[in-house]
């Protein structure tokens, strides 16, 4: 695997064969037969509030393996930049590789998941992005999203690696090999990954699902590896032994899962095992449980860290932390003319510093409903903070507060939707402050005094689509900011979609806008 990446990195520092490969890639779609194309011309704003362009060509075999070929160009309004790409995809290979100015970026993937259903294999190569438990390693902290209708996914992480984008080329040059085992007895799945990156950071994991019965499933996932960290000096001449100084290096870590489901109920347990610069492990425990009732859904979540100074596979460091995360749903059938479905959700949010004083909550509390024509829902979120001094009871300071509103209505070819968002954030502060009477008398300074200030937006967004014979999509939203009452400023945000089809031709047109007032 080593000596794998090392040839593609020869092969990655060599123009010529850059544009040999890029030939090969244009050139191997017509390997297929019975195509329709589709065009895309893409109109975008960048950081300097220009606009750039694409232009993308897909063919599909009809049947069921796909063939495509896409063709990317963009650049801003003064040609600075110019990004140029070009992807194939074919039933066993699917290829990525993107040029600007001197900046080169590319992915291969080389599978026979579509010729070979029980031992599938992948090969990919380039500058990948890791994702899935490889993820939940880097950052094993909970989501602090309170999204009043989202819900536990019943299922443990696996190891994922994508191809690079069009922006990917900050990326490190990387392979990665996975094999699957499926559907043999009460086997599901059954899979091995390797991921090798250039800095010499070596990944492997396993995972594994198992179906014994309609009602009971089990899930194992495993992925460890070693990683760089970086160097830490001394904070100060009294630093404890956790705070002293090391020298950056190379630590293993690692991360296993544990999924149960029996009927409605599924538990995910997580341990996360982290290598200290001096030897030592340090362990961090998470734990996923999900109810199903009737009509009821009960999430909850918790993660315990008792260790100082925990370095992750993301040379993340996460000190002494208890998260605890719980929300529920409730849904019911309401018949009056046609059937309505009902969802109310609760959603909560405790993260608890150990070693400090200041604590987060966050709340969200939704309603929704839904019928054959129209849908609408109402989402209110609350943040703020805990304080606990010792020997003293704890207060709490809100944040910010926001209150959505959306309404969605659908027909046959016209479909639009209307939403309002206000959000308020307050704001407590304690100036040290001098006051006089006038020049000549000097009063003194007014310490810790409080001052209180806010900041206010208001959002409204304005969808639009039509469905004919060319489908037309218009979204709109205009925010307005004020700060102690005052106006501050404004924006307005446009975006255009058009899509035509003539038989086997499809035309694609997208155009977004910006303005700040």
């Amino acid at each position: 695997m080593r000596y794998f990446l090392y040839l593609c990195n020869y092969v990655y520092n060599h123009l010529v064969l850059k544009k040999i490969i890029f030939l090969v890639l244009f050139l191997s779609v017509f390997v297929g037969k019975s195509f329709y194309s589709e065009i895309v011309f893409q109109s975008e704003k960048n950081d300097n509030g220009g606009k750039s362009s694409s232009v993308v060509v897909d063919a599909k075999k009809k049947d069921s393996f796909v063939y495509s070929v896409e063709l990317f160009s963009g650049a801003k309004l003064d040609f600075e930049g110019i990004t140029a790409g070009a992807r194939v995809k074919l039933p066993f290979y699917d290829i990525k590789t993107y040029f600007k100015n001197e900046d080169w970026t590319f992915g291969c993937s080389i599978f026979t998941g579509n010729y070979c259903n029980t031992l599938p294999i992948t090969l990919k190569v380039g500058k990948l992005s890791p994702g899935g438990s490889y993820s939940k390693l880097k950052s094993p902290l909970i989501s602090t999203s309170v999204a009043p209708f989202s819900s536990i996914s019943e299922s443990a992480k696996t190891f994922t690696c994508n191809l690079p984008s069009y922006s990917s080329f900050d990326k490190n040059l990387s392979s990665f090999f996975q094999v699957n085992l499926t559907k043999i007895s009460f086997i599901k799945k059954m899979g091995f990954s390797v991921f090798f990156d250039k800095k010499n950071e070596i990944v492997g994991s396993f995972d594994s699902s198992f179906d014994f019965s309609k009602n009971v499933k089990l899930y194992l996932s495993y992925i460890c590896g070693s990683f760089l960290f970086d160097e830490k000096t001394y904070s100060s001449w009294f630093s404890d032994f956790s705070d002293s100084y090391y020298p950056g290096g190379e630590h293993f870590c690692s991360n296993f899962q544990l999924g149960l489901k029996l009927n409605k109920y599924f538990s995910l347990f997580s341990v996360g095992v982290y290598e200290n610069p001096f030897g030592n492990f340090n362990h961090i425990y998470s734990f996923d449980n999900k109810i199903k009732f009737n009509k009821v859904v009960l999430n909850l979540r918790g993660l315990l860290n008792l260790e100082k100074n925990v370095i992750t596979s993301g040379n993340k460091i996460i000190n002494e932390i208890l998260e605890v995360k719980g929300g529920f749903q409730y849904n019911f059938l309401q018949k009056i003319i046609i059937p309505f479905f009902f969802k109310f959700g609760f959603n909560s949010y405790l993260r608890l510093n150990l070693a400090e004083e200041n604590h987060d909550v966050k709340f969200g509390i939704g309603f929704q409903g839904n019928c054959l024509y129209t849908s609408f829902s109402l989402v209110a979120f609350v943040y703020g903070d805990i304080n606990s001094p010792k020997n003293e009871s704890f207060n709490f300071d809100l944040t910010s507060t926001s209150v959505q509103l959306k309404n969605s209505w659908y027909f046959s070819k016209f479909n639009f939707t209307l939403s309002g968002k206000f959000s308020f954030y307050p704001k407590f502060e304690e100036v040290d402050q001098e006051y006089d009477i006038n020049e000549f008398y000097y009063l003194g300074i007014n310490k810790g005094k409080s001052y209180f200030s806010y900041k206010t937006d208001e959002k409204i967004s304005l969808n639009l689509s039509f469905n004919s014979i060319v489908f037309l999509t218009l979204s709109n939203s205009f925010s307005i900011y004020q700060e102690n009452g005052n106006y501050k400023k404004s924006s307005f945000d446009s975006s255009i979609n058009l899509k035509y089809q003539i038989k086997s031709l499809s035309v694609k047109l997208k155009f977004t806008m910006n303005f700040d007032f």
